[in-house]
């Protein structure tokens, strides 16, 4: 089964949309024709979603992610490729990403929540610089 959980719009006027399908966490990105351009499986990690992705003012797309063994942030090309993959983290018994932001000087941001002891609790992760030029 496949589920989406974010989608956003490029540059070209295509839908981005991330989720999760067959328990592995995926983007795929559509034309307005409806026409499937691209789609990539982000992980081997199985129980891994794509919860939430933005788009930056150079392409790039940022997809949050979360599984068992922690949090995720990819930024990939427009055509799905990966360009980084940044270290996982990992707090809390339970956890889920939320959102992910980037701002006007480069930085990236990730919310979520955790649970430690029975309490949940939101968090905001910072990834500093994180968006900028890349090579095609």
């Amino acid at each position: 089964s496949i589920v989406l959980n974010d989608i956003a719009l490029d540059a070209e006027g295509n839908f981005v949309a991330v989720g999760q399908a067959n328990d592995q966490a995926f983007a795929i990105r559509i034309n307005a024709a409806d026409q499937e351009l691209n789609r990539v499986f982000l992980s081997s990690n199985t129980a891994e979603q794509a919860s939430s992705l933005a788009i930056d003012q150079y392409g790039a797309i940022f997809v949050a992610t979360h599984s068992p063994e922690g949090f995720n942030l990819y930024r990939l090309k427009p055509d799905l490729t990966t360009i980084n993959q940044y270290p996982s983290r990992r707090f809390g018994e339970l956890f889920k990403s939320r959102a992910v932001a980037v701002d006007d000087i480069g930085n990236v941001y990730v919310t979520g929540s955790a649970q430690f002891d029975s309490e949940w609790d939101i968090f905001v992760l910072k990834y500093p610089g994180a968006s900028g030029e890349y090579d095609n």
